[in-house]
């Protein structure tokens, strides 16, 4: 039987590389282009402030569009639809590598995130169509591991790219590497189309779809744009409420429809949920702390932005040895424990980084990588496997739909908060120049910054002991009941 799968995976190997790479591309670009956000705004004379588009209307775009793009794969054919996608991923990257303005980089990074979605969405969808079950796991796994890969080395790439060349060649390599990809995909990827004669799917949610995308494109705006406007101001309150109002429609909507895209009857799983709050939290830190963290290498700790690349790989090379062995560890340790110990380690260290900072020594830095590298990968591979066997196997799809969405709207929400919380910090001057700012306006904000981060780590390590006590009570519950009981 080993032999007949170890054939599978070589059979089927041409079509799951296509695939990560895919995965990897789409998640890459997440974040190579953080390391250079200082270049960008000296490049374009914009604030911090305005700078953070680049970052949040990719995530908008790729967040929104992943909800709409399953529906696309039936009509286009498997193979089409991701070839689509790499040729609107290199259209928006070439526009990105070419723009001559903050808007003209901001539409381009719109379209980048379109074909992102689509090359996050169609290899899921592909490996369910092609691979034989017994091997989906197998493919799965390289999925998620090519997918972290993708966001350990963005940072550190952008940063080599940025150094060496420029910051457009971080969207223009973009270029050939991802016509190379489509035309493998071309020739590799079965097309195929759903018979006439087969049950056809479920009608795609696309009212929910859509409603969905207007309210997180009207909160992301808020909360990006809540401080110009003035949090009092009338256009943030009727947008606020705006965005109340299509949350709650989507509510309705999805109670009555027949495939919702958002099962709100999975927020009854406590598990679930628990474990899906402590990643938003986590996220929202990781995300804004992605974004800071090259203001702080380059203008305050005075360093290249080739060097401050060097500096975060730290983090990359140490997290990618602690997450598979912390994968290993799920499956003989609770991975609810292996979460708590993850996110209260990390909060600490936060903590302590947001009271040492300010030093001209590069060691808090290095120290902090370190220590978030060991503790993420700690954190998000048990997640993740905790996430998925907390639910029914009938269920795993529309989870993994609400995970992933959630999760990267937290990093929407964690550009956007941590802009904010640096802007408070200095006491509303994060909207000056931050190369021109006193050493100590920028201590504050960071610091302001750093230590509201401890706290949302905090608070995922809350959600995580609420996971523990819950199982905890089930496990007496049950007991209690007359079943059968394991031992500890």
């Amino acid at each position: 039987m080993d032999t007949h799968i170890q054939e599978l995976k070589r059979e089927k190997y041409p079509i799951v590389i296509i695939l990560c790479f895919a995965a990897f591309m789409a998640s890459l670009d997440s974040y190579i282009v953080n390391i250079s956000l200082p270049e960008i705004a000296t490049f374009f004379h914009v604030d911090m402030n305005a700078v953070s588009g680049v970052v949040v209307v990719f995530l908008l775009f790729l967040v929104g569009v992943m909800l709409i793009a399953g529906k696309l794969a039936d009509t286009l054919g498997l193979r089409n639809f991701l070839l689509y996608g790499y040729l609107i991923f290199v259209s928006g990257s070439l526009a990105c590598g070419l723009s001559e303005s903050l808007l003209m980089l901001n539409i381009s990074r719109a379209i980048q995130g379109i074909g992102a979605a689509i090359m996050t969405v169609a290899p899921f969808t592909i490996i369910s169509r092609y691979l034989p079950s017994a091997i989906t796991g197998w493919a799965f796994g390289l999925l998620s591991t090519f997918a972290a890969l993708g966001l350990t080395l963005g940072a550190p790439l952008g940063g080599f790219i940025t150094g060496n060349f420029s910051w457009h060649w971080i969207f223009l390599i973009n270029v050939p590497i991802g016509l190379t990809a489509a035309f493998f995909t071309y020739r590799v990827i079965p097309n195929s189309r759903p018979d006439k004669g087969q049950t056809q799917p479920k009608r795609f949610d696309v009212t929910g779809s859509l409603i969905s995308f207007l309210a997180i494109a009207i909160l992301t705006f808020v909360l990006s744009q809540g401080q110009d406007m003035g949090w009092d101001s009338t256009k943030t309150i009727l947008l606020s409420l705006a965005f109340i109002f299509l949350f709650t429609t989507l509510i309705i909507v999805e109670k009555i429809s027949t495939n919702p895209v958002f099962d709100f009857l999975l927020l009854k799983n406590r598990v679930f949920t628990f474990s899906t709050l402590a990643t938003v939290f986590v996220f929202i830190f990781l995300s804004g702390n992605f974004f800071v963290l090259p203001f702080y290498l380059t203008s305050f700790a005075g360093l290249t932005t080739q060097n401050s690349g060097l500096v975060l790989m730290v983090y990359s090379l140490v997290y990618m040895i602690s997450g598979p062995l912390a994968g290993k560890a799920s499956d003989r340790i609770r991975p609810e424990i292996l979460c708590a110990v993850a996110t209260l380690f990390s909060g600490i260290g936060c903590l302590v980084f947001s009271i040492f900072l300010d030093t001209e020594s590069i060691f808090p830095v290095l120290l902090i990588m370190v220590w978030l590298g060991i503790f993420m990968g700690l954190f998000i591979s048990p997640n993740n496997n905790m996430v998925m066997n907390s639910v029914a196997p009938g269920q795993r799809g529309a989870a993994s739909g609400m995970f992933s969405t959630l999760s990267r709207l937290s990093m929407i929400l964690g550009v956007v908060i941590f802009e904010i919380l640096f802007s408070m910090g200095t006491g509303g001057n994060g909207e000056n120049m931050i190369s021109a700012m006193s050493r100590h306006l920028m201590v504050r904000g960071f610091r302001t910054a750093y230590f509201a981060g401890a706290i949302f780590l905090f608070l995922g390590f809350v959600f995580c002991i609420l996971i523990i006590i819950n199982k905890r009570n089930n496990f007496t519950q049950k007991g209690r009941n007359g079943e059968s009981v394991a031992t500890n």
